[in-house]
């Protein structure tokens, strides 16, 4: 494979430093290291370690060393038998003739030299009724679809051992979760990318389910690195001591620039903790201590939470308090800036190792970018082959920049040797193709754009899995009427700008004439940028009464925020979506809802339309929202409206048709005397009950008074709508159910239309069943038919509008380096 002037030139400068520094990494072996061993008896070893900066990785071990055994025994040893290599996903993808780097995938991975975008080839299969496995195929210039990749099914070309204690921890699964612990398993072990955008954030064993699975696979990659290595150090080991022919160079190219395979990101200790154990958990060791596994009394108190400090997410009433999702995000060490090197032996596993003795690096995206920086440069990655995404949603509420940081510096050629025997490194690195190569895993709650731009920018030529689901659509509360405006947007990168002066020129306007909306109105703007564009914007409207929360507010700020909402001394409350995501705070005084955009966690949407039922005694036809989107919202508004328009929304459409029809005068009632309540309510807070004790009373006796009279009217107007319900819903169903029903058996013994004679043989029954002559399609097998054509169409539909546009905006999401700097975590 050709190399450029560049690559040459440094790589030979590469060459030349490490011929300088020879027998300098056994000089390291034997005097670096200043562990003590003190030995109590044959069956035990206490290890006392000097200690270390996980931070700055140490010298590296010899090519030999990587696969030597360590003194300290697991309870059962791996088994890496020097054996001759068989055809596996790992051989197959990994190895030093790889077909997968052929001229055609490589023209296809990097067109015009990475100018132009590389095309794939998507096609979807159904997994079961809620989920879909998307699967894409590199396409070439004429279109050609690129599939040269081995299946793995079952545990295929996994050591037993690591197979045993897999399999036994399956027995405690659901069949479902089996099922989708063996599809994820099935799909990465065929080193394609994966992404899993709906795992979900409250179920704890779908977590483990998919978290087992993956770490296996991880596990298995850097055990078949080191059987390699073995490998070829014994074949040149017995052609030395046999004065044999040694083996040709590159049949023992085993290994890449540095010794770290795998890379797991994740964003808080917490998280750490759940992937370490599960790794460890495929290894046969009897517990986890220092016996068999090096520095783990450390990690667990170095990756738990301090000693002395409580966690309120941890206690009994927890649940009261915050949402699921939220306990389990952000119980436990929640700190963002850590770094943890792994390494693997024949028999034990180390913690805590420098990043150039390690095989797998579990960090924070903060934590690796500022151990880069301290280096100067990011060698410990250039060899990194499969690299795990987890929780990438919260990464978006966190700062997606250094995601973004991180897989830029993947792969790339080292500025120094690090006593590399250049020898025994594959080609396809020195040839500057381990990108293509690598395997990206992605685990998310939810889709972005920016997580869908870095999925699908990624350039493994083996392919990629996408796991999707079908969205149920968010619950709110019934009655409560929606109001989604759409405004126009020429492309996504103007979309920022064409949403601000919709805003501010027509939904802002409008929310300000109406007595209604123009006070207890809550403002949710996902984006810090927006959020602080419409704070100054605000800032500048004479005699506009506003607070705001965000990220950065300050627990006085907060409490000072909420008092003045809550008493009417403000009339908007401005929010991002940041804040709540870290706080949760229920917040009370709301009484209409607007969307700046829709929130990514459709958990937040059904959230803040619950808030203004805190307080007991409003209606949800008191209660008003609007949502602003366009075409490009087409993620966050899946999750949302999938089923919004359906039988709830005409219920809806035909009730105020209704109500204006019938009961025009009580509903012009309600409306005035909710505005008297609210006008009425506002000047009461602003009255003091102790300077003006006699107003206050008379406010007081008034609103009570109102409250009363508009409770009387929503219980008439309540019934009056529970017995519309009741003959919709019959209507509905006689008009379509039932009117299907009796025209199939109106017409059971009418056929459709006759099939020619003899086409389907006996098979040819079943369509004229039950009553239609034979030979023909009955009614009822036509009605099947156009169901599942309606079903298909729906769903290429679908696809076609909805996916392009996801896509669309994902290829035009701004990089993250335009966002705010570091978002600080609050304390839980």
């Amino acid at each position: 494979m050709a190399l450029d002037d560049n690559t040459t030139t440094q790589l030979l400068t590469l060459l030349n430093v490490s011929a300088v520094k020879a027998g300098k990494r056994r000089q390291i072996e034997d005097q670096g290291h200043s562990t003590k061993r003190i030995k109590l008896n044959q069956r035990r070893t206490v290890i006392q370690e000097a200690p270390s900066d996980e931070s700055m990785p140490l010298s590296p071990p010899t090519v030999e060393a990587q696969g030597l055994p360590d003194d300290k025994e697991l309870t059962e040893p791996l088994d890496l038998e020097i054996t001759e290599p068989v055809s596996t996903p790992f051989i197959h993808h990994f190895g030093n003739s790889t077909p997968l780097l052929s001229a055609r995938s490589l023209v296809a991975a990097d067109p015009e030299g990475g100018h132009a975008r590389v095309r794939w080839k998507a096609t979807r299969q159904k997994v079961n009724n809620k989920r879909y496995l998307v699967h894409f195929n590199l396409e070439d210039a004429d279109g050609g679809i690129l599939e040269e990749v081995i299946s793995n099914e079952g545990l295929g070309g996994i050591p037993e051992k690591l197979k045993r204690s897999y399999e036994k921890s399956t027995l405690s699964l659901t069949k479902e979760l089996r099922e989708l612990q063996a599809k994820v398993q099935t799909s990465i072990m065929t080193y394609q990318d994966f992404h899993f955008n709906h795992l979900s954030a409250t179920d704890a064993l779908e977590m483990k389910a998919t978290r087992d699975a993956v770490t296996l696979h991880l596990a298995n990659h850097v055990l078949q690195i080191l059987k390699g290595v073995l490998r070829n150090n014994d074949r040149i080991s017995s052609a030395s001591a046999s004065g044999s022919e040694a083996p040709s160079p590159e049949s023992i190219q085993d290994q890449g620039f540095t010794r770290p395979s795998t890379l797991i990101l994740v964003p808080f200790r917490n998280s750490a903790v759940r992937w370490l154990d599960s790794y460890l958990s495929h290894f046969p060791t009897s517990s986890n201590n220092d016996t068999q596994v090096h520095n783990y009394t450390r990690f667990v108190a170095e990756f738990s939470l301090p000693p002395g400090s409580t966690d309120k997410l941890a206690e009994e009433n927890a649940s009261e308090l915050y949402p699921s999702d939220h306990i389990q995000t952000f119980r436990g060490n929640i700190d963002d800036n850590f770094r943890v090197g792994v390494k693997v032996t024949k028999k034990a596993v180390r913690l805590f190792e420098g990043f150039y003795r390690s095989d797998l690096i579990i960090a924070s995206p903060l934590g690796l970018r500022l151990a880069i920086e301290k280096q100067k440069n990011a060698d410990f990655l250039s060899s990194i082959e499969v690299v795990v995404l987890d929780q990438a949603d919260v990464m978006t509420m966190q700062n997606w920049e250094h995601v973004e940081f991180i897989f830029a510096a993947l792969n790339s050629h080292p500025k120094e040797s690090h006593d590399t025997d250049f020898s025994r490194v594959k080609s396809w690195y020195l040839d500057g193709h381990a990108s293509k190569l690598r395997q990206n895993i992605i685990f998310s709650s939810y889709d972005t754009p920016q997580i869908r731009s870095l999925f699908m920018n990624t350039r493994n030529v083996a392919g990629k899995y996408r796991f999707e689901r079908k969205w149920t659509g968010a619950q709110v509360p019934e009655g409560l009427k929606q109001d989604f405006v759409k405004f126009e947007a020429n492309n996504a990168r103007d979309e920022v700008d064409q949403r601000f002066e919709h805003f501010t020129k027509e939904v802002f306007p409008s929310i300000l004439k109406s007595a209604v909306q123009s006070t207890s109105t809550l403002i949710f703007v996902p984006s810090y940028f927006d959020f602080v564009r419409i704070k100054r914007w605000m800032k500048n409207q004479e005699g506009l009464s506003f607070t705001f929360l965000s990220e950065y507010s300050t627990p006085q700020d907060i409490s000072r925020a909420r008092e003045q909402f809550f008493k009417g001394k403000k009339s908007f409350l401005l929010v991002t979506e940041r804040f709540h995501f870290f706080r949760r705070y229920r917040i009370r005084g709301i009484m209409n809802v607007v969307f700046y955009a829709p929130p990514d966690h459709s958990i937040f949407y059904t959230e803040l339309l619950s808030f203004p039922f805190i307080d007991e005694g409003l209606d949800a036809g008191d209660v008003t929202c609007r949502i602003l989107y366009s075409k490009y919202d087409a993620m966050s508004l899946e999750r949302i409206l999938i089923s919004w328009i359906g039988k709830s929304v005409l219920l809806e459409l035909a009730y105020s048709v209704y109500l204006r029809l019938f009961y025009n005068s009580k509903v012009t009632s309600q409306r005035e005397l909710k505005r008297t309540i609210l006008v009425t309510k506002k000047e009461l807070m602003e009255t003091s009950s102790q300077d003006q004790f006699a107003k206050w009373a008379k406010l007081r006796r008034k609103v009570d008074k109102g409250l009363a009279d508009l409770e009387k009217l929503n219980s008439e107007l309540a019934t009056t709508r529970t017995t519309f319900s009741l003959k919709f819903n019959t209507a509905l169903w006689v008009f379509t159910t039932g009117a299907q029903g009796l025209l199939v058996w109106w017409y059971r013994r009418t056929p459709v239309f006759y099939l020619p004679q003899g086409w389907l043989g006996p098979a040819g029954y079943w369509l004229s069943f039950p009553f239609a002559p034979a030979g023909s399609v009955s009614c009822a097998a036509w009605q099947m038919a156009c169901r599942r054509v309606i079903s298909m169409l729906e769903r290429l539909a679908k696809d076609f509008l909805i996916t392009d546009l996801e896509d669309e905006s994902a290829e035009q999401v701004p990089s993250a380096s335009q966002e705010s700097n570091e978002k600080p975590v609050p304390s839980s």
